[in-house]
């Protein structure tokens, strides 16, 4: 592996998540990402059909303002589609404190190509899950 910010990061929340799994099995490191892969076809699905109300029940109220917004921005501009998620991998992980729950940072790789023509655009985006109960929630997308 090429050493680099990101696979320091992304080896330290590996190193964290097997202490935390022992202690509760939401931490699970494969669930996790399996999570991320669906709520990223869960939103691609959304957006094809212009429907959030498909996305209410893997956001938080945050997370689903922002992708209506998305949406809406999207939806002027030369859109893109038939996304594909590359890779997924967890960078942060924190537990919850006082002012926070549990949460988790995902960095997620990817391509789209344009519906006109025949670019391919390059994707990487950071975002954020917080714990509700015995699931996760994305709540912040960058």
């Amino acid at each position: 592996m090429k050493l680099s910010w990101t696979s320091f990061k992304i080896s330290m929340a590996g190193a964290k998540l097997s202490h935390l799994v022992q202690k509760d099995k939401v931490w699970d490191h494969g669930s996790m990402v399996e999570l991320v892969k669906n709520v990223f076809y869960k939103i691609e699905k959304a957006k094809q059909r212009n429907d959030t109300e498909l996305l209410k029940r893997y956001v938080t109220e945050k997370a689903y303002i922002e992708c209506m917004r998305i949406f809406e921005n999207e939806s002027s501009k030369v859109p893109f589609s038939n996304a594909m998620l590359g890779e997924v991998s967890i960078i942060e992980v924190k537990e919850k404190t006082n002012k926070s729950p549990d949460r988790f940072t995902a960095l997620i790789k990817g391509k789209q190509r344009a519906t006109k023509g025949n670019s391919i655009l390059n994707f990487s985006k950071r975002w954020q899950f917080i714990r509700e109960t015995d699931w996760w929630l994305l709540d912040e997308m960058k």
